[in-house]
């Protein structure tokens, strides 16, 4: 444990296309690596987008990326370990962008910590989840219901986690998720078969806080801007930032 608690600046961006939110990611990473900022957290959701990290088998993608192309779903290949995974409306993707020095410097470590986070969450909702020995993941009801892929850049966090809320399903058909059957990933909405409230988030930030001993400060987007453009540090010396 820490002899105190550090702060984190966390970003609730809505819907937000993929590329977009990638970019973001990067100039995020690099910001945090040179000092600029704290640790951040992105919580958001995409249009539907099928993603595939570093190790994804071509085969568990289902249809041709032509087809994807004509129902307007696109796909990238990206830098985050993990296989093929679906984002799309009704599940919350987090971007947990951390400096992992300050948070054991462990990856396994880390993955669990994500993990933990998840099932917590979802406990506050009333589902029991649980992790599986030797996957990676979040599960309720022997189906997935989150998604976790990270990547690691000079021990700083990018890509994250995506849990399933009122996601569409049928979506995972098309793929073999992280290598499952499709017919094996779940939501909060169908293993509860009720209206999902839409504070997830909030208390998905009040968990992660805990777990990862941050303070967590809302802001918006066109102010981690200034402070990724002047330096956090300067700010809080000019008492501009907590």
């Amino acid at each position: 444990m820490r002899s105190r608690v550090l702060p984190c600046l966390v970003l609730e961006l809505g819907m937000v296309d993929y590329a977009t939110a990638l970019g973001l990611q990067e100039e995020i990473v690099e910001a945090r690596i040179k000092g600029l900022i704290p640790d951040v957290l992105l919580l958001l959701e995409h249009p539907p987008t099928y993603t595939t990290g570093r190790l994804g088998y071509k085969e568990n993608l289902l249809v041709s990326e032509e087809e994807l192309e004509q129902k307007g779903i696109r796909l990238f290949r990206i830098n985050r370990g993990g296989d093929i995974t679906f984002h799309g409306p009704g599940q919350l993707v987090g971007y947990p962008i951390l400096n992992l020095k300050d948070h054991g410097q462990d990856v396994f470590y880390y993955l669990r910590h994500l993990e933990r986070l998840l099932i917590d969450t979802l406990r506050e909702w009333g589902i029991i989840a649980y992790q599986v020995p030797g996957l990676t993941g979040v599960w309720a009801e022997g189906k997935k219901i989150a998604s976790i892929g990270v990547g690691i850049k000079r021990w700083v966090s990018f890509h994250g986690f995506a849990l399933n809320i009122t996601i569409d399903l049928n979506y995972f058909r098309w793929i073999n998720p992280c290598g499952l059957n499709g017919e094996q990933i779940t939501s909060m909405s169908q293993l509860t078969q009720r209206e999902i409230p839409g504070r997830i988030s909030q208390t998905l930030i009040q968990v992660f806080s805990q777990l990862f001993e941050l303070d967590c400060q809302g802001i918006e987007l066109e102010y981690l801007r200034e402070l990724m453009a002047y330096g956090w540090q300067a700010r809080v010396a000019a008492g501009q930032a907590t």
